[in-house]
């Protein structure tokens, strides 16, 4: 069977070979989206003149509020992939990549740019490990856009046909998005010789959950082994999963509450910390000192939204 071409024959007797399945095999395929394997979105929302829109189809809509006055670009995605030959297309026609607007697939070492009829990348076992990343350009001043509508793809290459497909879930993806993950809850190490927690009598515990993008950190009777001062915005709990912004008010945090001794009520937030230039990742910390006596005990439930 070695270097057999694989076929299927029809009802009629006609022979149809199978192309590509040992240069990209189906399995790696389903690790992706069904066609389009980029889920774009601008990094940022302006870029000089320029604006850009995140459309609901994950196409990219550029508008500029007068010429450009000098180079211009957003990132779209960043990513990895399989090794395999692609193509990456979604750039408006009229594209030009030393005049005008195009669209760039790059690692720091490799660049494949689109102007509208698509190029074709290979990922194979020198860049496999790379983390490749998707720009829309604008590439000199004195340019213009009016609702020019940026479709980022990257399908396989033995798919011909070229027209845009948003990126889709595949069943793996959709199965994450709903199961519930059991995270390990950390200390911050800076309170491991004044602080530590030990089992109650009531089957104390600290337990982080994240079902799809729902993060619930429950903390159930935890006793302080001896007193101590909880030190505002110092974290508590760190490395949780992360937490995305609240939509429409540009604040990066997450407020909650804790109970001391289930009585006395302790604020505390979600976001990230960085202490003495250690980063803590996301972190659960309170807002104010609060001063625990030995076998002082905390309760409490906070639940956040993460991306």
């Amino acid at each position: 069977m070695a270097n057999e071409v694989v076929k299927i024959t029809d009802q009629n007797g006609v022979d149809h070979p199978i192309k590509d399945l040992a240069a990209f095999p189906r399995s790696e395929q389903a690790v992706l989206g069904a066609k389009n394997f980029v889920s774009a979105k601008p990094e940022s929302a302006t870029s000089d003149t320029i604006t850009f829109t995140s459309n609901s189809d994950g196409t990219i809509t550029a508008n500029t509020s007068a010429p450009t006055t000098q180079r211009a670009y957003v990132r779209a995605w960043r990513g990895t992939l399989k090794k395999g030959r692609y193509i990456f297309n979604g750039c408006p026609s009229g594209g030009n990549n030393t005049t005008g607007y195009y669209m760039r697939f790059q690692t720091p070492s490799q660049q494949f740019d689109d102007v509208g009829n698509g190029v074709e990348v290979v990922i194979d076992d020198n860049n496999v490990a790379q983390t490749w990343s998707v720009y829309i350009v604008f590439e000199v001043a004195g340019l213009t856009a009016d609702n020019l509508v940026f479709k980022p793809q990257i399908r396989l290459a033995s798919d011909t046909d070229d027209t845009y497909a948003p990126y889709a879930m595949t069943n793996r993806e959709l199965t994450e998005e709903v199961t519930d993950q059991i995270f390990e809850p950390q200390h911050n190490p800076n309170y491991d010789s004044s602080l530590s927690f030990r089992i109650g009598d009531n089957d104390s515990h600290v337990i982080v959950h994240k079902i799809g993008k729902i993060v619930v950190i429950n903390i159930h009777d935890l006793v302080a082994s001896e007193a101590v001062t909880l030190t505002a915005w110092v974290p508590l709990l760190i490395n949780l999963p992360a937490r995305a912004k609240q939509i429409g008010t540009g604040i990066d945090y997450f407020p909650g509450i804790l109970y001391k001794n289930r009585n006395e009520v302790i604020t505390v937030q979600i976001d990230a910390r960085q202490i003495d230039g250690v980063s803590y990742g996301t972190t659960l910390h309170p807002t104010s000192n609060v001063s625990l006596n030995a076998n002082d005990k905390l309760f409490g439930t906070i639940v956040y939204v993460c991306q």
